[in-house]
């Protein structure tokens, strides 16, 4: 026990299911058809694998929903850069459109709206607009919406989830390139408030603490009456997508030259697979994109992602890597240039001016292989 609260081990797939289940029977105050959920959290935090997982547990209970990214409806890099890139009061203040949010994803789900809401409107690595079609969001069906600084603006949420990291755990998993952004999360800890205010707080823990318990944490509950019957804390040590290490056979099967092949899914759900070179970086697999390919636009939508890779020399020998993926920018087209020295020790044709390169850290949560 703990403060009123008593803690016992729960899988992250259950706590998908356990949100997924309170969703079921959630009522939006306003009389709007469509309850709306905010998944709060620094992108170290990954809220997003959070949605996606309670969006599937959604699915399989009948019941339609809509995974909407925060960073899919940031403003333009003109705006967001109008007092250079590492301006904290933009970032805080600035990068999000919160505009294009009312008008094209809370506006359609109010109380009589139309239920037809746009997924992403800007692609944040190309500067460009996404031009997505709108999806329509049938009653009943359920906004996920995820993202960092979330509970400052105002938003019409009937449910608010904030995934918590202590400061120690924040700064070892935000990349060092992302460190000028942790004073905003600290602001927004002081002026906000969300451990304090949100409905449901996750606390998602260094994964150095758990190492072994594979994709396990504990929860919280309450020993007393919680407000609104609902589920107040969850402890959760993040040993599953953030802690999986690869052993000496999968490191030597992705530092060679071998071949991977990858999987993601299209809008309709169906799968889409291409082959690509890949580069190991930890316990992490990079490989190279243009922005604009399908691969790349599915995983904007959905990370969930399957790279397999077997051994040229010996066929029989193999790893499958599922996982999530993260997208990060490469503009100086660094990654191309290292995986064509890999494969052909040779340097990389040139490529137009305008071509944005991205590169996919693929963040593995399961690790089969296969031998003979």
């Amino acid at each position: 026990m703990m403060g009123g609260v008593r803690l016992e081990a729960i899988t992250w797939e259950r706590l998908g299911d356990l949100l997924a289940d309170r969703l079921l029977d959630l009522k939006p105050d306003d009389g709007s058809p469509w309850p709306r959920i905010a998944f709060d959290g620094a992108p170290a935090a990954r809220p997003g694998d959070l949605a996606q997982r309670v969006s599937e547990a959604l699915r399989i209970r009948g019941r339609p929903s809509l995974v909407v990214g925060a960073a899919d409806f940031l403003r333009p890099a003109s705006l967001r850069f109008e007092y250079g890139h590492r301006d904290i009061e933009a970032y805080y203040d600035g990068w999000l459109d919160t505009g294009a949010l009312w008008r094209e994803v809370f506006g359609p789900l109010e109380a009589g709206g139309s239920g037809r809401v746009l997924p992403d409107l800007w692609d944040p690595l190309t500067d460009r607009a996404t031009r997505s079609p709108y999806a329509q969001l049938p009653p009943g069906g359920a906004l996920l919406l995820h993202g960092p600084l979330l509970l400052r603006h105002w938003f019409p949420f009937d449910l608010t989830v904030h995934l918590l990291l202590s400061p120690g755990a924040l700064r070892r998993r935000t990349p060092e390139s992302e460190h000028w952004t942790l004073p905003a999360y600290e602001r927004y800890e002081a002026e906000v408030d969300p451990v304090a205010a949100v409905d449901i707080l996750v606390r998602a823990d260094d994964p150095g603490t758990r190492r072994g318990a594979a994709d396990r944490a504990d929860m919280a509950w309450s020993a007393e009456p919680v407000p609104q019957d609902l589920l107040h804390a969850c402890a959760c040590s993040y040993s599953g997508p953030m802690t999986l290490s690869f052993d000496d056979s999968v490191r030597t099967l992705l530092d060679g030259k071998n071949f991977a092949g990858v999987a993601t899914l299209g809008p309709d759900g169906a799968p889409q697979n291409s082959v690509v070179w890949i580069k190991r970086e930890g316990d992490t697999v990079l490989f190279s994109s243009t922005a604009g390919r399908q691969k790349v636009r599915n995983l904007r939508r959905d990370p969930r992602i399957s790279l397999s890779v077997f051994d040229l020399a010996n066929p029989y020998t193999s790893v499958e890597i599922r996982g999530t993926a993260e997208i990060l920018p490469d503009e100086n087209k660094r990654l191309p240039y290292e995986l064509s020295h890999k494969y052909l020790g040779i340097d990389p044709p040139a490529e137009k001016d305008d071509e944005v390169r991205v590169i996919i850290r693929v963040v593995p949560q399961k690790i089969v292989g296969f031998s003979a």
